[in-house]
């Protein structure tokens, strides 16, 4: 057989697995947080050596300018709070992108790190997330079938919406009249282009 590092649809960490030969069977060797990179089996079989990485990250509050008084809001590792993203809400809230449920998942929290609750629950990864139109939406990056196009939602997680319609959306950013969304986009050559569509929806320009 063969042993491999690979991952799994939805997760961003690469684990070991065996394939028996022949016939394709997988087994997963490790199952945990952390991301192994490379693998290679003893002469014998009989051991098998990899790097294994963790990456940690998480959610620090502080005055403006006042690095003395930042505080940690959120722990743990493999969940990476923040890394796919952050943003404020008008009353104070944070929207995050986290991995604490085994997926890339847009969530939302209070300031202190309470009440922490997840906002999207769909297998695919959602990254991104910016609050737009005053503080009634959370614009974010969907990415399915390794496809990122542009959502919004509620800050309740509810009735999300496509905005984009090209081949590809990503980098959603709030423009300043709150009305609109700009964002990464591709023309039909393939060459990148940048885009602007309605909160509310329509054809983007």
């Amino acid at each position: 057989g063969l042993v491999v590092t690979a991952t799994e649809k939805g997760s961003m960490n690469r684990q070991i697995w065996r394939i028996d030969y022949p016939s394709g069977r997988v087994t997963r060797v490790t199952n945990d947080l952390m991301s192994y990179s490379g693998v290679s089996v003893s002469v014998d079989s009989r051991a098998m050596v990899s790097v294994q990485a963790e990456t940690v990250a998480n959610v620090w509050v502080m005055p403006a300018g006042d690095t003395s008084a930042a505080r940690q809001v959120t722990t743990g590792s493999g969940r990476l709070d923040g890394a796919p993203g952050i943003a404020w809400t008008p009353d104070g809230r944070i929207v995050y992108g986290s991995l604490a449920s085994g997926n890339p998942d847009i969530w939302i929290m209070n300031a202190d790190g309470s009440n922490q609750r997840q906002l999207t629950v769909d297998p695919d990864f959602d990254i991104q997330p910016r609050v737009c139109g005053g503080g009634r939406f959370i614009v974010y990056a969907l990415v399915r079938g390794g496809i990122p196009q542009v959502w919004r939602m509620g800050l309740d997680g509810a009735d999300p919406v496509q905005l984009s319609t090209g081949s590809v959306g990503a980098q959603p950013v709030c423009a300043p009249d709150a009305d609109e969304v700009v964002y990464t986009s591709a023309t039909r050559e393939g060459r990148n282009a940048i885009s602007r569509v309605p909160l509310e929806g329509g054809e983007p320009v």
